[in-house]
């Protein structure tokens, strides 16, 4: 945490015109590292990220500390957003017709021949819609 605090404070830094020596940049990250102890670098990354979008003047930890709420909000909702869809697959009339048929023909001499001549068409579902394969 204290390397990204060092590196985002250097930015901000130079970003609001405040030259700082490296000594006193270590001993502002080691202030903030205490300050923001306990949160998620992640989202402490993210409020950096945002803040010079919202702050007119370099910031002290109550500034990140504030934006954090919004920023885990934001990381749940990107999370939310890229779960995978859920799939469900229904079967078209015909294919169910032909799973009664091999059912109902199980028990009937020409089961097997029948069974193999139904079960030779196999329902293939493409991104660009079914499609029967033979």
């Amino acid at each position: 945490m204290k390397r990204l605090l060092l590196q985002r404070l250097g930015e901000l830094s130079l970003l609001y015109g405040r030259d700082r020596s490296p000594e006193e940049l270590a001993l502002l990250a080691d202030l903030w590292a205490e300050a923001l102890d306990g949160e998620a670098r992640d989202e402490v990354a993210r409020a950096f990220a945002l803040y010079p979008r919202e702050g007119e003047r370099f910031p002290c930890p109550a500034d990140i500390l504030r934006l954090l709420p919004r920023c885990r909000a934001e990381a749940r909702a990107e999370r939310e957003d890229t779960a995978l869809p859920e799939m469900t697959v229904s079967a078209p009339d015909a294919v169910r017709e032909r799973a009664r048929a091999i059912s109902r023909g199980a028990r009937s001499g020409t089961a097997a021949q029948r069974m193999s001549e139904l079960l030779g068409r196999v329902l293939v579902m493409p991104s660009a819609g079914p499609e029967v394969r033979q």
